[in-house]
């Protein structure tokens, strides 16, 4: 198609933000194209393209103009811009700031990292968190009210995640505050199940509008990977520093999976004086001001390395990167792409070095690629989480001017997902726990308000939350009195430094001296710690689950049957080698130790799991008739109730919910009618593990593999 046409179709459907949105550029994207029209004509409609795409803008545009159009003399917040992270919302405000004030419109942000909003004079449009917008909503509802239009933006960031459950109730609660009908909108990458997504969050009535091609309507990105071999942590840094000597004036972007993996990594590279000075660490136990230190050094270097976690995933600017590196495969296909879709974001390829330790994490990293290749994500999806009702319901009782919650009113504010599998007594056994575990109580007239556990956690603003708050030490340095971060500190080094004994820990890539240690900080002395000294780590969290279509997906890549179980006896260990995924692989075992009459005690892995030989399944037949493993899995489940509920992210208030809500929510999340009949016809087979990965690997040796994607 001609793109002049859609231009000026485009052109006419936006008269008074076409120029300070897309007056700048020579062309629109496709997705830009696409949206235009049925936002402008109030449609719910879910925006899905690659990275670099201007996503945000063609959603944003049209909504400003529906909802001002010529007439600029609107007085209160009209749109709502929700974004996943703190880092994202800044980062919108430096995008969008001077093309909205082209508008004659003002924006402003509140979040954690800005919490200033002024319900007297509130700006037109309002950037966002789902906590910031869970505590206005508490505390200033009637600012709300002037509410006509939402977008959320990264939406697939938080789908089938605690946070997203509690967008989907905040939603449900706006609509009630709001005096007029909300236009929700959302920009996504691609994201599985998008239907259901978008029905979720934007209503039954979205549209979905998909664009497979990026800027300037090029085809989808290739992405160049180039796989390695390395043993450890200390040989990986030296990979990367010779890689960034090599070739001076380039941009490296290195993605671990865990915090304790990027300290170390940029403490190591830190040591070679060619790299000094160019080496930054981003994660999430850093403070604002150091993760934004590294944002910047890195945005504004000409040449440096970069070392993060999944906190760089999303689109923060940090510029162009020459080469993204994996350090070990990522949980996901989805998580892959999005680090991936850092590197080389304006032009058709893409390159990335990954780094592996042995056969097995090779494997995954072909796989992974193969299914980006496809367009296959596999994504687990979690029915509507019952803990999260709990946390809203002490955001609704702090919403109530009289300051008390009810049953009924808080399933009358439950989304579509929740009202579907909670009733009006469920809400009413979740406060009645509630009351019992100290954060409500009921007065003469039955009414259930505030105890003192509650007014502490509403004044500390912690009730907003559906994440986990780490409860370790903050990191202060001396000379400035900055904060650093947080890290936490085992017994042994509390006890050297009870002892007078010298200790350093790594935070932001340096080594920091601690000068002195309190039950809440930990004050340190920076660039004067010393090696072979280091303590502190970080809170552990659950991993990433590894969901059963991308393990089953892994067996056929491997060329086996997908319900085939493996049972390697070699080291003199035993083990049981499944296809399942972290969720189902848990249950398996549970199955397992419940028809043995064994006591539940799991330990969870999406692959591999060490097992006695009186567990281990027969060869060459399935676990039980369809009615023993039915009972067997509800026994396991039952057994170890809490750990199968952990492994669902719940949030953080899962506690506060009766025992039999959580066994059902659980129940459901297992699907029986799918595992059942899978376990019933499992095909047991005895050999050795390792000698599967090496057959695929000995049919080809590629140095690099090339896949199409859509990132």
């Amino acid at each position: 198609m001609n793109p002049q046409p859609v231009e000026a179709r485009v052109r006419k459907r936006l008269p008074h933000t076409w120029h300070a949105f897309f007056g700048r550029f020579g062309r629109l994207t496709p997705i830009q194209g696409q949206v235009a029209a049925p936002i402008v004509g109030g449609e719910p409609v879910m925006a899905i393209a690659p990275t670099a795409s201007g996503k945000t803008e063609a959603v944003l545009a049209p909504l400003l103009e529906r909802v001002y159009g010529p007439e600029l003399g609107w007085e209160g917040l009209r749109v709502l811009v929700i974004s996943p992270t703190r880092a994202l919302c800044n980062d919108l405000m430096r995008r969008l700031r001077q093309p909205v004030e082209r508008c004659r419109l003002r924006i402003e942000v509140k979040s954690g990292d800005s919490s200033h909003f002024n319900a007297q004079n509130p700006p037109d449009i309002l950037i966002t968190t789902p906590e910031s917008l869970d505590s206005m909503l508490c505390r200033r509802p009637k600012a709300l009210r002037s509410v006509c239009a939402i977008m959320i933006d990264e939406l697939h960031l938080l789908a089938s995640a605690p946070r997203g459950d509690q967008l989907q109730c905040l939603l449900a609660r706006l609509s009630k505050v709001a005096t007029e009908a909300v236009q929700i909108c959302a920009a996504s990458a691609t994201v599985p199940n998008a239907q259901a997504v978008a029905s979720a969050f934007l209503g039954p009535e979205a549209r979905i509008e998909a664009a497979t091609r990026g800027p300037g309507g090029r085809k989808q990105r290739q992405i160049e990977a180039e796989l390695d071999e390395v043993e450890a942590l200390t040989a990986a840094a030296a990979a990367i520093e010779a890689r960034f000597i090599a070739k001076p004036g380039q941009k490296l972007l290195v993605f671990a999976n865990s915090r304790t993996q990027v300290e170390t990594l940029a403490a190591e590279m830190g040591k070679n004086q060619q790299l000094a000075g160019r080496v930054y660490a981003h994660h999430g136990s850093l403070s604002r001001a150091e993760r934004l230190r590294s944002e910047r050094g890195f945005l504004d270097a000409p040449s440096a390395v970069c070392v993060a976690t999944l906190t760089l995933e999303i689109g923060v600017d940090i510029g162009d990167v020459d080469q993204v590196i994996l350090l070990a495969p990522p949980p996901n296909v989805a998580s892959l792409l999005q680090r991936v879709g850092r590197g080389n974001r304006r032009g058709d390829l893409t390159r990335v070095w990954c780094l592996y330790s042995g056969d097995f994490e090779r494997l995954r990293f072909e796989h992974l690629l193969e299914c980006a290749r496809n367009g296959d994500f596999f994504a687990d999806t979690v029915p509507f989480r019952p803990s999260v009702v709990a946390q809203q319901a002490l955001s609704l009782l702090f919403q109530n001017p009289a300051r008390w919650v009810s049953a009924r009113a808080l399933h009358a504010r439950l989304p579509a997902s929740g009202l579907s599998r909670l009733a009006v007594e469920d809400c009413g056994a979740i406060l009645t726990q509630m009351t019992a575990d100290g954060w409500l109580r009921e007065d003469s007239k039955g009414r259930l308000l505030a105890e003192d556990k509650a007014v502490k956690a509403y004044e500390a603003g912690r009730m907003h939350v559906n994440f986990h708050v780490e409860n370790d030490l903050q990191v202060v340095d001396a000379t400035t009195g900055r904060a650093v971060g947080r890290i936490r500190l085992d017994s042994g080094a509390r006890g050297r430094l009870k002892r007078g004994e010298s200790l350093s820990v790594s935070l932001g890539g340096q080594r920091r001296q601690v000068t002195s240690l309190s039950s809440h900080r930990i004050t340190v002395r920076s660039g004067s710690g010393k090696a072979g000294e280091q303590a502190g780590g970080f809170i552990s969290r659950e991993a990433p689950r590894y969901s059963f279509g991308l393990a089953q997906s892994l067996a056929h890549f491997l060329g086996l049957p997908p319900n085939t179980i493996l049972v390697d006896h070699s080291d003199d260990k035993w083990h049981l080698v499944h296809f399942w995924g972290s969720i189902w692989g848990r249950l398996l075992e549970g199955v397992l130790r419940a028809s043995k009459g064994r006591r539940i005690h799991l330990r969870p892995h999406p692959f591999i799991t060490p097992m006695m030989p009186g567990l281990l399944p027969s060869e060459g037949q399935g676990l039980g008739t369809p009615a023993e493993i039915r009972l067997w899995a509800q026994m396991a489940i039952e057994g170890d109730l809490m750990g199968f509920a952990k492994m669902l992210e719940p949030g953080p208030m899962l506690s506060s919910v009766p025992a039999p809500i959580v066994l059902r929510w659980v129940t459901e999340a297992m699907d029986f009618d799918r595992f059942v009949p899978l376990a019933a016809n499992v095909r047991v087979v005895k050999g050795p593990w390792q000698a599967l990965v090496q057959a695929k690997h000995g049919q080809s040796e590629p140095e690099e593999e090339n896949a199409d994607v859509d990132l």
